[in-house]
């Protein structure tokens, strides 16, 4: 540890131990160790342990468990409150697209739900404790409502409570695109699993006889339907959304002609059948907005890889003490997630909080660090030292020591 200690020491531009910091010095790195903790609890889902370990080897600071916890949250605290006022922000862009989803982390191995809010520029508009029941995901939805965020559509996936949440607010019920391709898949592997010989097949056959025609009638039959399943699926794609509902119901009358011929699928075409025609007007009506409306999303992605980060956290941390604890936590997580500049991939250069046009002035912060109120690098230290390059330069090299 003496060993990596000294080789940080040398290849950073400014001395880490604190014994021999002038006072300009140790203010600075005061400030610099407490958006050095945000960056590692909030954007790297580190543990306290770990944080207190990293912390004592780059500054030189001895930060116990206990204050870390503190710590990190008042500072998830003031996320949460400055969450808060993002609805009452303008925004140079009408967002009108509510996408929503649930993730399930733990309290003393009691898993909740976690309810987030999204729009279609990818802003996390909201984010809390949730039921199952239709009036706890539509008070979620209602206070994320403001002057930047008028919603007309609820997007999502075919969760019951959904339904009753947009009909309650007078939106417009949105479904997912991928879990509808993804349900009628499933429907298919379930239904030719469920597939058995009939006595005429396996009449004189030995068991391992039956069991190999079994296969190979499971094989033909999924051959069979595939082909027919991946026409419906070519609805659902963005190049023949003109036409996709008649790709829809052209490929369940092709699966109706299949049972004539093979009837053991005829239990699939009835699933399939019912599902289709309950959402088939709605998934019609989807494609002709998106061809009119292109920021009109058609599946739940954005919010899906949201969650997605939202799980790393989960798994890392384990479980939470309380509610409130929990809700603290993804707070800060949610909005250092806003002001996040991609660094690769469709939206690169730009954070979700930006894409959505708020103004910064209304909002009251151009970055997590004013968000959060943390203690600003005076501007005589600020003109030698870009802090967040620093930050930024002190992860890179510990993480390569690590290495």
């Amino acid at each position: 540890m003496s060993n990596s200690i000294s080789v940080i020491t040398a290849v950073t531009p400014f001395p880490l131990r604190m014994p021999i910091f002038s006072r300009d010095y140790a203010n600075l790195s005061n400030s610099l160790s407490k958006k050095f903790i945000c960056l590692l609890r909030f954007k790297e889902g580190l543990s306290l342990r770990s944080i207190s370990r990293i912390t004592g080897f780059a500054f030189g600071l001895n930060s116990s468990l206990g204050y870390l916890s503190r710590f990190t949250n008042t500072i998830g605290q003031r996320a949460q409150d400055k969450m808060k006022k993002l609805p009452l922000a303008r925004a140079t862009k009408k967002a009108t697209v509510a996408i929503i989803d649930e993730t399930f982390p733990k309290i003393f191995h009691k898993s909740i739900s976690l309810g987030l809010v999204i729009c279609e520029y990818g802003l996390i508009r909201g984010l809390g404790c949730v039921k199952k029941s239709s009036s706890s995901i539509k008070g979620l939805v209602r206070q994320c409502m403001g002057k930047s965020f008028c919603p007309i559509f609820l997007l999502g996936d075919f969760l019951p409570a959904y339904a009753e949440v947009a009909k309650g607010l007078g939106l417009v019920r949105l479904v997912d695109f991928v879990h509808a391709t993804r349900h009628i898949y499933k429907l298919v592997r379930t239904f030719i699993g469920k597939t058995r010989l009939t006595m005429i097949d396996y009449k004189k056959l030995s068991s391992k006889q039956r069991g190999q025609l079994l296969k190979l009638k499971k094989r033909l039959l999924r051959k069979q339907v595939m082909s027919v399943i991946q026409t419906l699926f070519k609805g659902f794609k963005k190049e023949y959304r003109a036409v996709g509902h008649l790709y829809i119901r052209g490929a369940l009358s092709d699966l109706e002609r299949l049972t004539q011929q093979f009837p053991s699928l005829l239990p699939l075409y009835d699933a399939s059948n019912k599902f289709v025609s309950k959402y088939l007007d709605t998934w019609g009506y989807q494609m002709e907005l998106a061809h009119l409306v292109p920021t009109v999303p058609t599946t739940s992605n954005s919010v899906e890889s949201k969650n997605s980060i939202l799980r790393i956290f989960s798994r890392r941390i384990k479980a939470f003490y309380s509610k409130a604890s929990l809700t603290h936590f993804f707070s800060a997580v949610a909005l250092w997630e806003n002001f996040d500049v991609k660094e690769r991939g469709h939206h690169k250069g730009t954070s979700a909080i930006q894409r959505a046009g708020i103004y910064l002035s209304d909002f009251g912060a151009t970055n997590f660090f004013e968000a959060v109120n943390l203690e600003k690098v005076e501007e005589q230290y600020a003109k030698k030292f870009d802090s967040n390059k620093i930050i930024s330069y002190l992860f890179e090299q510990i993480l390569a020591q690590a290495a």
